[in-house]
């Protein structure tokens, strides 16, 4: 698996064994330019996201990476294909799984590398299948998490200001974030869905849903502009005001490219953005193709590690910063994670923080939520400030209760026609269902099984592994300022 380093005290890692095509698989006179472009011509049908940027040969990784083409004197390139069969058959194979390429360009002069990452799917024909996926009207869910709330902004290649060199501080008017390149940065939002309660009677209800992120990406699928206007993080809405919005988004995907294609824009939108939330970085850094495929950012305990370390944190001791209390289906998730990092690290000590069970990266969320709140004060923008921190509480929950929540098999186990054997139990499991059983009643239940349209790259034992890794290797950077036995 990719180079998170643990402690001495985590667990030993998953083997990275995969068999994957490379270039060594295709015959050397057929190992040009041209020849490469068409092998890769078929997958411009496939619907993706591509993971760029630099990369240090120190986390490279035991990938094996193949014969490398020479671009120019000074660079060349590698690349690996998941599934095999892609070079090695000849031609591209029809795949309805997950296809994954990794390219790495070297250069003979220079001591860092370029790595991209594609991560390839192609989207369901039903129609049926396409709609149970995108209810984003739910108000049943009993959490304080929510679902695509992507802390990774995707650019979009189709939208790009190549005026904005010449004038900085330039402000696009449909483009509110650009990138490090000028093209269009989709920022990510929530939104608290407020229903009043029917006939006057009982409480107000309240939900959590992503903002409008999910239709500007699916706008760019279906070749649809769809306006991307800023939002606050946390943005209170009115349930009826949020079904319209809603219903105007989609008549735009219907009025630019008809229903069934809007619904794949739609189910490819929220795929691609499922995978840049917390809990599918996860999913992707579970997964073993990705080794020495990423950029440092990515891996690094000081880039996105520290960000999914960051919301977790906060999502497990909310009452710190005056946010809302978790569900009892919220603390299921969040006993867990908190029993399994905290036994791992001794707690800094209360006669210096004041504070209990506290550790370093609680001591670094206090001092950077103090600098915000003295910035807030001077500029008069705490409400910014409340509504960052509870978009974060809902991206840590949803990243907790997707992993070490309840699911839908710890309500209903699957059942053999054969009976029960005895040899494939696990008293300790069958201890914890019942226990949530208990306290938990059937109607909370895997909140997230609405999830359908988020690829499987690894199993939930896996990201719970890669998950308490990397909070690991961000405490232990947090403390020494090493990474891989190196001072970074």
């Amino acid at each position: 698996m990719p180079r998170l380093c643990k402690s001495t005290n985590s667990a030993s890692e998953y083997p990275a064994e995969m068999n994957v095509d490379t270039f060594s698989d295709i015959p050397p006179q057929f190992l040009n330019q041209l020849a490469i472009q068409q092998l890769f011509d078929p997958f411009k049908q496939m619907s993706g996201i591509v993971i760029t940027g630099v990369a240090s040969p120190r986390y490279g990784g035991d990938a094996e990476w193949g014969t490398p083409l020479r671009l120019t004197q000074e660079e060349s390139l590698q690349i690996r294909i998941h599934p095999r069969g892609c070079f090695s058959a000849g031609k591209i194979l029809d795949f309805s799984g997950v296809v994954m390429i990794a390219a790495r360009r070297t250069s003979h002069i220079g001591q860092r590398e370029n790595v991209s990452l594609a991560i390839l799917w192609n989207s369901p024909k039903d129609a049926d299948d396409l709609q149970r996926n995108l209810d984003h009207d739910a108000t049943v869910h009993q959490t304080v998490g929510c679902r695509n709330l992507h802390i990774l902004l995707p650019n979009l290649f189709n939208h790009h200001d190549e005026h904005a060199h010449n004038n900085p501080g330039r402000v696009h008017a449909k483009w509110p974030v650009l990138d490090e390149f000028n093209f269009h940065a989709v920022r990510p939002s929530s939104v608290t869905i407020t229903q009043s309660p029917t006939l006057g009677v009982g409480s107000p209800r309240f939900s959590m849903s992503a903002g409008v992120s999910q239709f500007v990406v699916a706008g760019h699928f279906a070749g649809v502009e769809i306006e991307d206007v800023p939002h606050r993080a946390a943005e209170p809405v009115p349930h009826a005001k949020w079904r319209e919005a809603c219903a105007r988004y989609a008549q735009l995907l219907h009025n630019g490219v008809g229903t069934k294609a809007g619904l794949q824009a739609m189910h490819n939108s929220m795929t691609a953005i499922e995978m840049l939330t917390c809990e599918g970085m996860l999913g992707i850094l579970s997964h073993a193709f990705v080794d020495g495929a990423l950029p440092d950012i990515v891996h690094l305990p000081n880039g996105i590690p520290l960000l999914i370390a960051f919301a977790v944190r906060v999502a497990c001791y909310p009452q710190r910063y005056g946010l809302v209390a978790p569900t009892k289906s919220d603390l299921i998730g969040i006993n867990e994670i908190v029993s399994l990092f905290e036994s791992n690290w001794l707690p800094l000590r209360s006669s210096e923080t004041g504070e209990v069970k506290f550790y370093a990266i609680d001591a670094a969320i206090k001092a950077a939520y103090k600098d915000a709140d003295t910035a807030a004060a001077k500029h008069s923008t705490r409400q910014a400030v409340v509504d960052n921190l509870s978009f974060w509480h809902r991206a840590g929950q949803r990243c907790i209760s997707t992993i070490f929540g309840l699911q839908m098999v710890d309500y209903f186990p699957p059942e053999s026609p054969y009976g029960r054997c005895e040899a494939l139990q696990d008293p300790l499991n069958e201890a914890r269902q019942k226990v949530m059983r208990t306290c938990v009643g059937d109607h909370d239940y895997n909140p997230f099984s609405d999830s359908a349209s988020a690829l499987n790259m690894a199993s939930t034992a896996q990201k719970k592994h890669t998950l308490l890794l990397l909070m690991s290797s961000v405490e232990e950077w947090l403390r020494t300022g090493q990474y891989c036995g190196q001072q970074i």
